[in-house]
């Protein structure tokens, strides 16, 4: 369904958009694998508990190969 809905993003969203998900099982190169724009896609994976440490991580998908 993650895929489904980066997909519709990707064909209504401006260029420079950028896709985000706080999916954490999930892999930003699997999500990314499934849009046109893989570099403007990435996951967010908070830190537990939210009230005793205000963190985020931020993943991007692997550089495309040329």
């Amino acid at each position: 369904m993650k895929g489904q809905i980066l997909q519709e993003l990707d064909r209504v969203c401006p260029e420079r958009a950028i896709a985000a998900s706080n999916t954490s099982p999930l892999m930003p190169g699997l999500l990314a694998s499934v849009t046109r724009r893989p570099d403007r896609v990435l996951v967010t994976r908070y830190f537990n508990p939210p009230y005793l440490l205000p963190l985020a991580e931020v993943v991007r998908g692997p550089e495309p190969r040329t």
